[in-house]
């Protein structure tokens, strides 16, 4: 038997037991994860731009029967906050007001008190060990994820270097990211959204076109960057360029749509009536 295995961008990434190594999520998507042992932690990280009010769900599909498994729910960091999700359930969420920037949770197993046998109160970890759970943060400033993702430059900001990139669609933007549709004017992006120009001591001067829309002929879809340099030393305004073509580089590229062409009907041929040779009467 044969079988294949693909990487869910939207399930916890282990190890994420602590701050530290949490699971970066963006919000108003939906992600999944499962406890695998009552000493089991599952931490995540979303961002935000700005201030808002966030909304974290803990979910899951189908009902357990013991009320003493779930899940505890814990907001990470200056405000603190904790639910409890008993299996029995299909969910509970957590609301709170947040401000800009990274923001950590945590998902572990519920906390019950038990009786030994000597009377003494323990509190003992159980949760429903294996069985998935879905969590969404949601958050009214955060746009919601594209069904598409079509061509569209955005702008999104590392949340750990706080550097900021371009990238052709929002699909593009790496998990955990804070973005933008429009480009910062305090933050240098990186690669420029501008075309530039830059000269060596030798006087060849080298065109950079960070994204370049091209189509071709039947209709596919590029976008390219493009360097190029010119080809008359020390001249400016430069007039005359030459594609590097080792340095092209495609950023995107979206194949034409083919649309079936219905042949041209075929005429059915005229027939031409036959022409009557006239009968000439001889008379004596």
């Amino acid at each position: 038997m044969l079988g294949s295995w693909k990487e869910d961008t939207h399930y916890e990434k282990q190890p994420n037991n602590d701050p530290e190594h949490a699971t970066a999520i963006k919000a108003n998507e939906v992600y999944y994860g499962n406890l695998s042992s009552v000493d089991d932690i599952d931490s995540y990280q979303f961002s935000l731009q700005v201030p808002d009010l966030v909304t974290i769900n803990l979910t899951q599909t189908i009902p357990g029967a013991d009320s003493t498994l779930g899940w505890q729910l814990s907001l990470i960091g200056q405000t603190q906050q904790t639910i409890e999700i008993p299996s029995t359930t299909l969910g509970n969420s957590l609301q709170v007001n947040l401000n800009a920037g990274t923001h950590y949770f945590s998902v572990s197993p519920l906390l019950q008190e038990v009786q030994d046998t000597e009377g003494q109160i323990l509190v003992e970890k159980k949760a429903p060990l294996g069985r998935s759970y879905q969590i969404q943060v949601q958050a009214a400033s955060v746009p919601p994820p594209a069904v598409e993702c079509p061509f569209g430059y955005t702008y999104a900001q590392n949340p750990q270097t706080l550097h900021w990139g371009i990238f052709p669609t929002p699909c593009d933007i790496p998990v955990g990211w804070i973005s933008s549709s429009t480009a910062p004017t305090d933050y240098e992006v990186c690669p420029s959204p501008h075309a530039t120009y830059k000269t060596t001591a030798e006087g060849v001067g080298t065109l950079q076109i960070p994204l370049l829309d091209y189509t071709d002929e039947i209709g596919n879809a590029y976008v390219l960057r493009v360097d190029m340099q010119n080809a008359v030393p020390f001249a400016f305004p430069p007039s005359q360029f030459q594609v590097l073509m080792d340095k092209l580089k495609v950023i995107r590229f979206t194949q034409a749509e083919i649309q079936d062409i219905e042949p041209p009907p075929v005429e059915a041929p005229v027939e031409t009536p036959p022409v009557e040779t006239p009968v000439e009467i001889l008379t004596p």
